[in-house]
């Protein structure tokens, strides 16, 4: 078993917002190995926001609010098309954590 905290979905998202070309991602990406399983931690704009103006380093290009923004709508349109499940990312780290295990254990 593997566990990547970002790979296909991640890198089709962030070089499509960046490129502002998905299917040439799509593109490069189509030799990668397919996941068994994707699971997308959704967190509503304004939560994450918050979460990135606690870090004491400075924002790096991906980072500010526009792009951000940009990001997340690619997220969720994509882990759509994937067939992702789409986990509430606010829960409480212990319970995400839980669910997860499960899932993996489960082989969903």
């Amino acid at each position: 078993m593997v566990v990547c905290d970002r790979y296909l979905l991640s890198s089709m998202t962030y070089q499509g917002v960046m490129t502002g070309d998905r299917d040439w991602v799509a593109a490069l990406n189509s030799r990668a190995a397919q996941p068994d399983l994707t699971i997308l931690l959704d967190v509503p704009h304004d939560e994450a926001a918050r979460r990135r103006s606690q870090r004491p380093e400075d924002l790096e290009r991906y980072e500010i609010d526009e792009t951000q923004r940009a990001v997340a709508e690619a997220y969720r349109d994509l882990a759509a098309e994937a067939g992702a499940l789409v986990l509430d990312g606010t829960r409480p780290r212990e319970e995400l954590t839980r669910e997860i295990m499960h899932l993996l254990e489960e082989g969903t």
